[in-house]
């Protein structure tokens, strides 16, 4: 079973388009040494439970060996149901 995933607007209640996936991959630009941005959204239940989603930033590996490791973290904006995250690189 995997989450439905769809495209839309930003309007509430604007119209969405379901489209199948895996994951969903979301590049958030280059990071100041050029190094790439993104996050990963696992379609499929999460080991934690039914109602959970698994986002994550996985190393770039370039010729087998890892050339960067992205860290993920998020912050509770004080907003109910809205959730802040941040993508950034572990220093080399």
């Amino acid at each position: 079973m995997r989450f439905t995933a769809f495209t839309t607007t930003k309007l509430r209640g604007g119209p969405k388009v379901p489209f199948d996936a895996e994951c969903i991959v979301i590049e958030l630009g280059l990071d100041d040494a050029g190094r790439p941005l993104e996050i990963t959204i696992d379609l499929e239940p999460s080991i934690y439970g039914a109602n959970r989603l698994t986002v994550s930033a996985y190393p770039r590996i370039f010729q087998g060996k890892i050339e960067s490791t992205p860290v993920l973290s998020a912050r509770d904006l004080g907003v109910t149901n809205v959730l802040d995250l941040c993508v950034e690189h572990e220093a080399p």
